[in-house]
């Protein structure tokens, strides 16, 4: 039988969320505010990189607290968006026009590197891939 792949348990979960929002040395606040971004979607919203990155602010209805998100397959989902995920989302989408992705510029490797070191700072010793957030599928209040 195939082993399955690491993953985070929720207290792994709920460090690297600490973690993140403290920040790294030499972190500006913007990389720190898109680290809390990065790390709460994939933690609360079950989103994997590719998703988190395929994101704009119009997959985002504060409204209705929904988040549109493209998945593979091209297939659209809609997931609740957590009270705990509306002020980093909020914070992220300030001044950008409609049609600007969530996190321009962003690339595959810069979310991996930056989960990366944010569970180096932790202490955390699973093997560190951003999908080892969504394994499980945790859920937090």
């Amino acid at each position: 039988p195939k082993r399955l792949p690491p993953y985070y348990d929720s207290g792994d979960i709920k460090r690297l969320i600490v973690q993140a929002e403290r920040g790294l040395p030499r972190q500006s606040p913007s990389v720190r505010q898109r680290n809390i971004a990065l790390i709460l979607l994939m933690a609360y919203g079950g989103l994997r990189r590719g998703e988190v990155l395929g994101l704009g602010v119009r997959n985002l209805d504060f409204n209705q607290r929904l988040i549109r998100v493209i998945g593979k397959g091209s297939k659209e989902r809609v997931i609740p968006l957590s009270e705990r995920l509306l002020l980093p989302l909020r914070t992220l989408c300030l001044g950008r026009p409609a049609g600007a992705p969530l996190f321009e510029g962003l690339a595959a490797k810069t979310v991996h590197r930056a989960v990366v070191k944010l569970s180096r700072a932790t202490g955390l010793v699973v093997l560190v891939i951003p999908s080892c957030l969504i394994r499980k599928g945790l859920c937090f209040p």
